[in-house]
């Protein structure tokens, strides 16, 4: 299932997001992030911020929403909510596990479908950010959103902008706008 969905990530996935792409990896992103620190130390006057959010909680029913409104294939799906609906966690305390406690959150590490649903899960995120940034930038080579997996880093040219109410990520995606 994991090699099908990855085919089609380059179609879907169309901003920044390098893990698990095929034919994309993580120096590009670090490429574009050192090409825009010395574009800022050539040119001292100018003013950004480095902005790098690390996204690692996500909610299960959003993750379906979102896996469906990118039309992932009704079977897949069925078999990623399988996964994620059965999944339960012991603790040890003081050597003895508690009754099993389901989990509602969250992507498995480890397993073969992780990077891909990152990718497919924060495209939404990334997309938003994207267009915030894009909307406010003179400067459009420098200030592009770079992610690998839930680790999202993106420049913003004026440092004012950065409203602490801006909400940039899964929430603020329209779902029903996006085809």
């Amino acid at each position: 299932m994991a090699n099908r969905l990855k085919e089609v990530l380059p179609d879907i996935i169309q901003i920044g997001q390098t893990c698990g792409i095929p034919g994309r990896n993580i120096f590009e992103n670090l490429a574009t992030v050192r090409n825009a620190i010395m574009h800022y130390h050539i040119h001292p006057n100018e003013q950004a911020a480095l902005i790098s959010l690390d996204l690692d909680t996500i909610d299960h029913q959003y993750m379906y929403r979102v896996l469906e409104r990118f039309n992932i294939p009704v079977v897949m799906l069925d078999t990623i909510r399988a996964l994620y609906e059965t999944a339960h966690s012991k603790i040890s305390v003081n050597g003895y596990l508690t009754t099993p406690v389901k989990i509602e959150k969250g992507i498995r590490q480890g397993c073969p479908l992780s990077t891909i649903l990152f990718a497919i899960i924060m495209e939404p995120c990334i997309r938003s950010i994207h267009d915030y940034v894009s909307s406010i930038s003179t400067n459009k080579n420098l200030h592009t959103v770079r992610a690998y997996a839930d680790d999202i880093s993106f420049l913003i040219q004026d440092p004012n902008h950065i409203h602490p109410n801006k909400k940039f990520c899964l929430t603020t995606w329209k779902l029903q706008e996006q085809k």
